[in-house]
């Protein structure tokens, strides 16, 4: 008898818990009856090993998975519901509604749970010929054009792509490379073992882009000496599909791995933001702080993409010299020499931009800090009257941030117009060698 009045009580204040979140955070019009509940959630479906439960990183995960578990069997465990909802609160408001009904003998309501899985975006649920032909995106092209779409039209993200899901994955995979031994494991490497498959799988779509890509004056030459009747031509077709679909697979990968880092890093700046202490703050300025989100994470989620760049580039360039001394010999040299001096001359403009960009964000920070204190101390400002002093710095700070932009830009401009003069210069100093070299030249070549 008295192991059943130590659950009464348990389940009893369980129940006093539930009903206080529910009127604190979530404000309920009417108060909540401290009714009983009782659900032995460990007895149907198990308990997770105890060793996985040593890991506070991990706890969390196996938390949530029995919570979900819980929930599809018609459960409400009680015993996970604090620490899941005080984690959770404004993201699971389905959720609530579903311990609310409970608490008031209610009957659940799932018609919300199942819009919102309607509304998650159809890519979570394509097939292998979708997504690599991007079929899934259609029903919201074709809708958005027809009328302009609304907030509630656009499809949320998969789970796999939420912040969240992004953050537990990567503290799972630091868990891991803890447990074998290193106490402080790189970021970098860290997200790379995490997303080595879609590195991997990018990098297989880069190899195919490159190489269909490369084959591309071959097929030009065929097609010719098709039209001069010397040869059969065939599967030109095919290559260029496969370039078309590999390039875009490439690309949106690519995204797709940077969105989830890019959203990582961000729940992992912010999380760290909560535990900074005063005498932190004082060092790490709100703007420093969100330059970290705007510019570093942003610039860190670009990089899968241009880092396939660091090995095709090289490679695109061995097949074109290899294709060009197939075409006209001896020549190639010529053309060889132009490409080392225009990479040559690319690389005092790339440490130009290099330079422009960090003190452009070191321009950006110090605004940003200038502003933030401002409006801090408005107040002492509105008192002493320095309005005009505050005003005439800001403005300074943003004149010289306007000029480092401009710098910026300017540099960026100069990249641009050598990559695309590079293939007019090469073309025209191969053209002059095989001239004086006494090559002959033909369509086909």
């Amino acid at each position: 008898m008295e192991a059943e009045l130590i659950a009464l009580a348990t389940a009893n204040d369980e129940a006093n818990w539930l009903r206080d979140l529910l009127n604190e955070i979530f404000c309920w019009e009417k108060p909540i009856p401290p009714i009983l509940i009782h659900c032995d959630s460990t007895a149907a479906i198990g308990r997770v090993n105890n060793r996985y439960y040593n890991d506070p990183l991990t706890k969390a995960l196996a938390r949530d998975r029995v919570w979900n578990t819980s929930r599809g069997m018609g459960l409400k465990p009680i015993e996970y519901s604090r620490s899941y909802l005080l984690e959770h609160p404004l993201q699971n408001s389905p959720i609530i509604d579903e311990l609310y009904a409970a608490l008031q003998g209610e009957e659940v309501d799932t018609g919300d749970e199942i819009n919102m899985d309607d509304n998650v975006t159809p890519f979570a649920k394509a097939g292998f010929l979708s997504r690599l032909s991007f079929w899934w995106s259609n029903p919201l092209l074709k809708k958005g054009k027809d009328k302009i779409l609304e907030d509630k039209e656009i499809p949320k993200l998969r789970q796999t792509d939420q912040a969240e899901t992004c953050y537990f994955r990567f503290m799972e995979q630091l868990s891991k490379q803890k447990e074998k031994g290193t106490p402080n494991p790189p970021i970098l490497s860290t997200i790379f073992f995490w997303q080595w498959k879609a590195i991997l799988v990018s990098g297989f779509f880069a190899l195919i882009k490159v190489l269909t890509l490369a084959t591309s004056p071959m097929l030009l030459k065929a097609f010719i000496e098709v039209a001069q009747g010397k040869e059969t031509f065939k599967y030109e077709g095919y290559a260029i599909t496969a370039e078309s679909l590999s390039q875009r697979q490439w690309y949106f990968q690519t995204r797709v791995i940077g969105l989830q880092v890019r959203s990582l890093l961000s729940v992992a700046i912010y999380k760290k933001q909560l535990r900074l202490s005063n005498a932190a703050m004082t060092i790490y300025s709100p703007a420093e702080i969100t330059n970290y989100v705007t510019v570093d994470a942003y610039r860190i989620g670009e990089f899968p993409y241009w880092f396939h760049q660091i090995w095709t580039t090289p490679l695109q360039i061995c097949l074109a010299i290899l294709i060009i001394y197939y075409s006209i010999g001896l020549a190639t040299i010529a053309a060889l020499i132009v490409i080392i001096l225009i990479a040559l001359g690319n690389y005092p403009i790339a440490k130009l931009h290099h330079k422009h960009q960090t003190n452009l964000s070191g321009a950006q920070g110090r605004r940003l800090k200038a502003i933030t204190e401002t409006l801090t101390n408005m107040k002492i400002l509105k008192l002493h009257a320095w309005e005009n002093h505050f005003k005439n710095v800001i403005e300074s700070l943003r004149r010289n941030e306007s000029n480092y932009l401009s710098a910026v830009l300017s540099i960026k401009g100069y990249g641009v117009v050598l990559f695309w003069s590079s293939t007019t210069l090469v073309s025209i100093v191969t053209f002059w060698a095989c001239y004086f070299l006494k090559i002959p030249l033909n369509y086909s070549n």
